[in-house]
């Protein structure tokens, strides 16, 4: 999957005022939340789920996050574990 630069740039800058403030709650920040789901959006242009989407958002925080630190995460791997998890709630949650 592609991102946009300025989506990824987003993330980056909300992260970097996030270490700055010394928060580590990245789950409960509303700018945070702002900036994934503009990927959100973009992604369901695209005709990607809300796993594949989720499972993208997830890896670029933490790439954004280690490149802060100078570690390198490697590019992103679907996570099949977590695509098939999400899949199959999904699945139960619609058909209760």
């Amino acid at each position: 999957m592609m991102v946009s630069k300025p989506a990824r740039a987003c993330i980056h800058k909300r992260l970097d005022a996030l270490v700055a403030e010394g928060s580590r709650n990245v789950t409960a920040d509303p700018a945070l939340t702002a900036c994934a789901n503009s990927l959100k959006s973009e992604f369901k242009a695209k005709g990607k789920t809300e796993c594949e989407t989720t499972d993208y958002i997830g890896w670029i925080i933490r790439n954004e996050n280690s490149k802060m630190y100078g570690v390198s995460s490697g590019p992103y791997k679907p996570d099949k574990a977590f695509l098939a998890r999400c899949q199959k709630s999904a699945t139960l949650e619609n058909h209760p």
